[in-house]
């Protein structure tokens, strides 16, 4: 993959790893393949908010494995974003860190941007990046809109 992505140009990608169950092996691997590619895989923590674990994993991955940003997808994950208030905390810590949170937001109900819009709106320090907007759902709001 590295070779096709470079033979395209491509000096960087950053790369998370959403197959698995747990989020700590998951964030574990993808910290080996920074370390083996360190000049050209930018790492994302995969964070589920619903892990009791998970403001220590944000500490592991954006401190001790130095990661560029953190990949949320409830859809993935099984959870509605306006249920878990201790996203606000997860939120909090990432801020510190500088980096930004990437959602995955295109396949109601649970994972639509007007949830995660709430999130950006009440964490205005924070860089949020939506994927997948036009995903199933919307793809027919945003083509009428053209």
């Amino acid at each position: 993959m590295i070779t096709d992505l470079k033979r395209y140009g491509i000096s960087k990608v950053g790369v998370s790893c959403l197959t698995g169950v747990s989020t700590r092996e998951q964030n574990d691997l993808i910290y080996k393949i920074m370390n083996m590619y360190p000049d050209f895989i930018e790492g994302y923590a995969f964070i589920n908010p619903k892990d009791p674990d998970a403001l220590n994993e944000v500490e592991k991955c954006l401190g001790e494995y130095k990661m560029n940003g953190v990949k949320f997808h409830s859809w993935k994950q099984g959870y509605y974003p306006d249920n878990r208030p201790e996203l606000d905390k997860i939120f909090d810590v990432i801020e510190h860190y500088g980096v930004h949170v990437e959602m995955h937001v295109g396949t109601a109900p649970l994972s639509t941007p007007y949830i995660w819009g709430e999130y950006a709106r009440k964490h205005p320090k924070l860089d949020f990046l939506f994927t997948h907007t036009g995903y199933y759902e919307f793809r027919n709001v945003l083509y009428r809109s053209c």
